[in-house]
């Protein structure tokens, strides 16, 4: 039982040091996308919502920029966000629930060149709006989320 015990111990070390030796500190830039596969989106699959929000195909590309946008502004040009270009790492959001009024449950996954998912970003909650359309609330969450992404990014870049 103690050499089980130890043996365990020894495994956790190891994951949390090799954890922790990923860095994003000489790359470039980081290609940003979103992956709404996991979300429920006001009671919706991200298949189901067409039928609530026609458009919402159509303003995927708007919704990603106010992402970029918002990630850039927070990491200036420590590892500036990419949009539709091939970078040696993808930081994907991953939003798990969206409400009525934008405000996102989400955590972010780093993929390497392979899509081989390299680091896990702990989840956390994107702010939406109060007023207007559906689509222009979610696009205050993903604001919201490109801030947070940008916070919690930094610490690979050190």
């Amino acid at each position: 039982m103690k050499q089980f015990l130890f043996l365990l111990l020894a495994m956790v070390a190891f994951s949390a040091t090799y954890a922790q030796k990923f860095s994003l500190r000489n790359e470039k830039r980081i290609t940003l996308s979103v992956n709404w596969s996991e979300a429920t989106i006001v009671g919706y699959t991200d298949q189901e919502i067409i039928n609530y929000e026609p458009d919402w195909e159509k303003d995927q590309p708007a919704l990603l920029r106010h992402l970029w946008e918002k990630y850039n502004k927070k990491m200036g040009m420590q590892l500036p966000g990419a949009l539709n270009v091939t970078s040696n790492y993808t930081l994907e959001l991953r939003p798990l629930t969206v409400n009525k009024n934008g405000d996102m449950l989400c955590y972010a996954v780093i993929l390497d060149h392979e899509g081989t998912v390299v680091a896990q970003l702990p989840k956390f909650q994107a702010e939406g709006g109060h007023v207007g359309s559906f689509l222009n609330l979610v696009g205050d969450g993903m604001k919201s989320a490109g801030t947070q992404l940008g916070k919690r990014i930094k610490k690979y870049t050190k």
